[in-house]
């Protein structure tokens, strides 16, 4: 919708929300399931995951300046890291 420019604000914000809301059901069960599988490494786990969250993005944020200051670079952005 946001790469088509239909909708404005709203063709926008509401499948951003719609994204956000997903990750909200995805990002407190990943820590779960990493520290399930090495509970005697419990520490060095949950420290790697943020880590890589971390990680991952401030490798992702300059991907969104490249490719343009609109919102299809963001929805680009977004659908390549769903896609992931």
């Amino acid at each position: 919708v946001a790469a088509a420019h239909v909708g404005g604000l709203y063709g926008f914000v509401i499948p951003v929300w719609a994204i956000l809301a997903a990750m909200g059901l995805v990002i407190p069960n990943a820590p779960a399931v990493a520290l399930t599988r090495h509970p005697d490494a419990a520490g060095t786990a949950a420290a790697l995951l943020g880590a890589v969250q971390f990680g991952g993005g401030a490798a992702i944020a300059p991907v969104v300046g490249v490719l343009g200051n609109d919102e299809l670079a963001m929805a680009v952005v977004m659908a390549a890291g769903v896609m992931i």
